[in-house]
């Protein structure tokens, strides 16, 4: 089981005040939520609640938000494709409403001091996976994030009125966030491909 704290809901729902570059929040109450395997994060969606984990395979599971707790809508999602695992660890859901493709992220631990990863991200129909519940059908492509040095983390952002799938690493040393364009990150078999990189900037772990 996987412990969750709210503040996460609270950052995703964009409660909280901001003020000069940080965010001012205090952890009201824990919640448990089970059968997740190691929680790695939310993604809301127009009301709708998404958390993902790795349970014995990856793993989507929808809420909603009652008051200051999570209700399981008894809806899950398997990242399985024939039945097998294919994105194992997902550590982030990009997803702009229709004014993009769905991106998931895979971070892959290649050795047990964590030093050496594999970074995966995949264009999904986000549609057809919550109308049938796994990839088999919906899986459109999957892009090597070779441009990263320590996992992945995709989610869309807007710089200068144009959307951008940002990711970054989350390692000890030489972390960096990177903008990948969308519609050439869609169609990549890697994120070093000409015109997928839009910007990059150095950041902490």
């Amino acid at each position: 089981m996987q412990k969750l704290t709210l503040t996460m809901v609270a950052a995703v729902l964009g409660i909280g005040s901001i003020t000069t570059g940080t965010i001012d929040h205090k952890l009201n109450r824990a919640i448990t939520i089970d059968s997740l395997g190691a929680c790695q994060g939310i993604s809301y969606q127009n009301g709708r609640i998404f958390l993902y984990g790795d349970r014995e395979v990856g793993m989507i599971r929808e809420f909603k938000l009652e008051n200051d707790s999570l209700v399981y809508l008894h809806k899950e999602y398997k990242l399985t494709q024939n039945g097998q695992d294919i994105i194992n660890h997902p550590t982030g859901i990009a997803y702009n409403n229709d004014r993009g493709p769905t991106f998931i992220g895979n971070s892959i631990r290649l050795n047990a001091a964590g030093s050496q990863w594999r970074a995966v991200i995949y264009n999904v129909n986000w549609k057809g996976l919550l109308k049938t519940g796994t990839l088999d059908g919906n899986l459109i492509n999957t892009i090597e994030d070779d441009a990263c040095i320590q996992g992945t983390r995709p989610e869309y952002v807007k710089y200068n009125n144009k959307w951008y799938v940002a990711t970054a690493d989350y390692g000890d040393h030489g972390n960096e966030v990177r903008l990948y364009d969308p519609e050439k990150l869609a169609k990549a078999k890697s994120t070093k491909e000409p015109g997928v990189l839009y910007k990059k900037f150095t950041c902490t772990p």
